[in-house]
């Protein structure tokens, strides 16, 4: 039995969670009009679930083994059950070591101690819970937990309207741990300043000896089931440190503390990670980008600039497309984007990005930060090759399309031929350039650069690196679509 199509998102202390599927929505009415739907419906009446008036019940994953989906993005790995592991990196030679029981033994505590939240704001932070958890079990055919959640329908109106017309809804979970042990040397860390240097200094990475390193969490204490924000709150908090830049320049003031980054949940879909070839595939294109980007910045032949000259970014049009875009949701604009073969500019990207975050992209600041990205987009996936980094890239899914029938068509289809990179699109507009005898005017504008600006930039190119690889993923890497991209990442 294939699962619904879940989401899952990240916290440094844990995998994610789902979507979600609504089972009753607090009114008597029973969600059944789908394969998935019918299948958690069944769950719900093996459970014995007797729903409550005025209260809507959901059933979304919790939380995935890491023997099957491997460690999440933020390096946490959660064992499915007591199993062997050895130590290859422990002082005085390779050690071997029972782990704990894992989810198949704690995924219970969520029975006891869970509770429903927004933002993680749960009761070890003083906050009421605002649903409870009232149903759980560890799946051990699809290698995850699963929970039923009870939530009352007057607090919980807009999430569940989300739901019911099968808008994705971001869930995280939290748990406590006595301790975590890195899985290179063993080391077990009660506080963060008890890591290792494995941990410090290869978290997330390969060492020299082929050992993976990552934290291993085989006692955890479930306790917290959150809804959370979607990704791009990412960007809005980065954006926020943009403020602050401007009132530390009338106070004299500025506090790097002030500028850091929380750590934001990563949407990332369990549905790719049961093929188990998405990451393979994204990395596979992610080397032949990066290629790209080596060659065209050695050589670019007659057919190359006559590409760059139909593609060359020009502000204008990137902000009339972002104009169009904006008030549609990324995964709805997406499926037409990829239907129509578009691939949105650096700029116009950023621009849409912005706007979705609530900020003005004309804002002096936030216009620098964006005129910025130039410095970074040309060599963008050569950069992430190189530092290693990849598993936030890989794993991503905050651009996948939603398959949207209708939402966002018509302005897709009228900004269609600014964005296409289809061979015959491209052509038309090269011959346009060629009959007019004039390329686009091109604004050379120096940007404001400071740290925080620079940092903001960074923060934009990273997010236009995981919408561009999955566009590309999911419109074909043929040769010339991938010459291409690269090609707009240098306009």
């Amino acid at each position: 039995m294939l699962p619904p199509k879940w989401t899952l998102t990240h916290r440094p202390e844990d995998p994610s969670s789902s979507s979600g599927v609504l089972l009753f929505d607090g009114y008597g009415n029973t969600f059944d009009d789908s394969r998935e739907k019918r299948a958690s419906s069944k769950i719900a009446k093996e459970a014995g679930i007797k729903p409550r008036h005025g209260y809507a019940y959901v059933h979304l994953v919790s939380v995935a083994a890491g023997d099957v989906y491997g460690p999440n993005s933020n390096d946490d790995f959660y064992n499915e059950g007591s199993m062997p592991w050895t130590y290859h990196l422990a002082e005085g030679g390779p050690r071997t070591e029972q782990l704990g029981g894992g989810l198949i033994e704690h995924h219970a505590s969520y029975m006891k101690h869970g509770g429903v939240y927004r933002e993680h704001q749960n009761s070890k932070q003083g906050f009421q819970k605002l649903g409870n958890v009232v149903w759980q079990r560890y799946n051990p055919e699809m290698h995850y937990g699963e929970l039923i959640v009870e939530l009352p329908t007057k607090d919980w109106s807009s999430t569940l309207q989300k739901l019911a017309s099968g808008k994705p809804v971001y869930w995280s979970q939290g748990s406590t741990l006595s301790f975590d042990i890195c899985s290179g040397c063993g080391n077990k860390r009660t506080k963060v300043a008890n890591g290792c240097e494995h941990i410090k200094k290869h978290a997330g990475r390969m060492t020299k000896e082929g050992i993976q390193i990552f934290m291993i969490n085989d006692h955890p204490v479930f306790h917290d089931i959150s809804e959370v924000r979607q990704p791009a709150e990412r960007v809005a908090f980065s954006l926020e440190r943009l403020d602050d830049l401007e009132k530390a320049a009338s106070t004299g003031i500025l506090d790097p503390k002030s500028f850091r980054m929380p750590n934001i949940p990563v949407s990332y879909d369990i549905v790719r990670a049961v093929a188990g070839m998405e990451g393979a595939s994204r990395h596979e294109l992610l080397i032949k980008l990066a290629k790209e980007e080596k060659h065209v910045s050695e050589k670019m032949d007659k057919a190359d600039e006559a590409i760059a000259s139909a593609v060359e970014s020009d502000e204008d049009t990137d902000n009339r497309v972002a104009d169009k875009l904006k008030n549609h949701p990324i995964g709805d604009l997406q499926s037409h984007l990829v239907k129509n073969k578009c691939l949105l500019s650096p700029r116009g990207f950023a621009c849409i990005l912005v706007s979705k975050a609530g900020r003005d992209p004309k804002h002096p600041n936030v216009a620098s930060a964006i005129e910025r990205m130039k410095e970074f987009t040309p060599t963008m996936f050569s950069d992430i090759l190189s530092s290693g980094e990849m598993g936030d890239l890989l794993d991503d899914g905050s651009y996948v399309a939603n398959c949207s029938p209708s939402c966002g068509k018509a302005a897709v289809d009228e900004v269609t031929p600014d964005l296409s990179i289809s061979p015959e699109a491209i052509a038309d507009k090269v011959v346009k350039v060629t009959v007019s005898k004039t390329k686009p005017k091109k604004v050379e504008k120096k940007a404001s650069v400071s740290p925080e600006i620079d940092e903001v930039a960074k923060t934009l190119v990273n997010e236009y690196a995981k919408y561009q690889l999955t566009t590309l993923a999911a419109i074909g890497p043929s040769p010339f679509n991938t010459r291409t991209a690269v090609i707009i990442n240098r306009s």
